[in-house]
């Protein structure tokens, strides 16, 4: 589990950049991957009918002692352009033989530049064990500058995680609908005021 956290901490953003965050109830599926969605060391069967309220279906994320890597994970990167000072990633997640040495848990992170700007993995609150379906509910400050979010599920040890219903709000709000920096014009140039010169009279040539 230590592995993954320092892979999170010191990982540079390599995923392709989506325009927005997409596809957080796992509904839209194309060759059996939710679309939108990156994921790595994880075993087969990745959509499943488990979900919280038996209306719609999660992410599995599942790994053995012969899996490779030594965690499993689903994420996303999107460019951060919004206004706002806290920033919040909630969704479900239900266990079934999650080793102790490893943990499910959901992750955020923002970055500004090269630089981390701002971290969240549950830490010791990962989920182990058998565990019914919790909601669970990340938040971190937006530190100024941010300009770029990634956010996902990770699995590290053996079991069975299934992720469901994930929402990203800051300040309260639906991610897409919080407001955006506006483009503020600088003060005009000289030669785009007005020049003071006035014609009061035009004489015949």
């Amino acid at each position: 589990m230590k592995g993954f956290i320092s892979f999170l901490l010191f990982w540079s953003v390599s995923l392709a950049a989506q325009s927005t965050p997409v596809n957080l109830d796992f509904s839209q599926v194309a060759e059996q991957m939710p679309i939108g969605w990156n994921i790595q060391g994880n075993e087969p069967e990745v959509i499943t009918r488990e979900h919280p309220t038996s209306s719609g279906q999660s992410l599995r994320l599942s790994r053995t002692e012969t899996s490779s890597d030594s965690f499993a994970y689903a994420a996303q990167a999107t460019p951060f352009d919004f206004i706002g000072k806290s920033l919040k990633l909630t969704g479900w997640i239900k266990t079934d033989q999650v080793s102790t040495d490893g943990g499910a848990a959901l992750w955020i992170r923002l970055d500004s530049g090269s630089n981390l700007a701002a971290f969240d993995n549950m830490g010791e609150n990962m989920l182990k064990g058998t565990e019914a379906w919790q909601q669970i509910e990340l938040s971190v400050e937006v530190p100024p500058d941010v300009d770029m979010l990634t956010f996902g599920t990770l699995l590290a040890g053996t079991g069975t995680a299934y992720f469901a219903d994930l929402k990203l709000t800051l300040d309260g709000m639906p991610l897409e609908q919080a407001p955006k920096p506006t483009f503020i014009a600088s003060e005009p140039h000289q030669f785009e005021q007005d020049s003071g010169i006035r014609i009061s009279q035009l004489s015949a040539a």
